[in-house]
C-alpha cells in the first residue's frame, strides 16, 4: 500500500529511470574495469571509453559516479603500487582519465544543450526545499499533503515507541543538508559573495565530515 506512493512521482518525469538503469550500469562498468587491470592499455582505454559512452547517454549523474569511482580506485592503486609497477600505475591512471573525453566532448560540443553546460542558475529557495519532495510528489495537491502526514504521523509514532531509531550519521546528514541550504540561499539573496562562498564551503565540508 505504502508503496503506491512511489511509483508515479516526479523524480520519474524528471529521467530518474535512466539515472536508476545507469547506476546499475555504473557498478557493472566499474566490476568490468577492475577485473581489466592486468589488460593491455589499449583494451582498457576502448572498454573504458564504450563504458563510459553508454553511461553517458543513460545519465550524465551515472557517468560522473562512474568517473570518480574508476579514477580514484587507480589513483589508490598508484599509491600503493611497488616502484617496479609504478609505470604500469600510471599508465592505468592515465587511461581511468582518458576514457572520460568523449563523453565530455559530446556534452560540450554535440548535446543540444551544450552552450549552456557552463552556465550558473541561481534559483529561489523554495524551490530547494520543494526539490526535496520530489519522491512523494504525484501532482495532486491534496494526495501529497495527506502522504506527507501520514509518513510524518508513522515516524513521529515509532519515534515515540521506540520502533524507529535515528543514527547519530542521519542526524549530521540531516545538519550538513541544512547547512548547504542556508549557504546557497545566502548566495542566491546576495548576503555573502565568492569569497564568502569559499569560506562557508569549508564549513559545510566540515559538516559532511562529521557526518561519516
Amino acid at each position: 500500500c505504502v508503496s503506491f506512493a512511489f511509483l508515479y512521482n516526479r523524480n520519474l518525469l524528471s529521467g530518474v529511470v535512466g539515472y536508476l538503469f545507469g547506476v546499475g550500469l555504473c557498478l557493472c562498468a566499474l566490476t568490468l574495469w577492475l577485473r581489466s587491470r592486468s589488460w593491455p592499455p589499449w583494451q582498457r582505454l576502448g572498454v573504458g571509453v564504450v563504458s563510459s559512452m553508454a553511461l553517458f547517454f543513460s545519465h550524465f549523474m551515472a557517468f560522473g559516479v562512474y568517473a570518480i569511482m574508476a579514477f580514484f580506485s587507480e589513483l589508490a592503486y598508484v599509491r600503493d603500487a611497488p616502484p617496479s609497477r609504478r609505470r604500469r600505475s600510471l599508465q592505468g591512471l592515465a587511461v581511468a582519465a582518458l576514457q572520460g573525453v568523449p563523453p565530455l566532448l559530446a556534452l560540450f560540443f554535440l548535446a543540444p544543450t551544450g552552450q549552456a553546460a557552463g552556465q550558473v542558475v541561481f534559483r529561489s529557495f523554495w524551490s530547494r526545499i520543494e526539490a526535496l519532495g520530489n519522491p512523494l510528489f504525484v501532482y495532486q495537491g491534496a494526495f501529497d499533503l495527506a502522504l506527507g502526514a501520514l509518513l510524518a504521523g508513522a515516524s513521529l509514532y515509532g519515534l515515540k515507541a521506540g520502533r524507529l531509531a535515528v543514527p547519530r550519521p542521519i542526524l549530521w546528514a540531516l545538519v550538513a543538508l541544512l547547512g548547504y541550504l542556508a549557504v546557497l540561499h545566502a548566495r542566491f539573496a546576495g548576503w555573502v559573495g565568492q569569497r564568502g562562498l569559499a569560506a562557508l564551503s569549508v564549513l559545510c565540508f566540515s559538516l559532511v565530515v562529521m557526518a561519516w
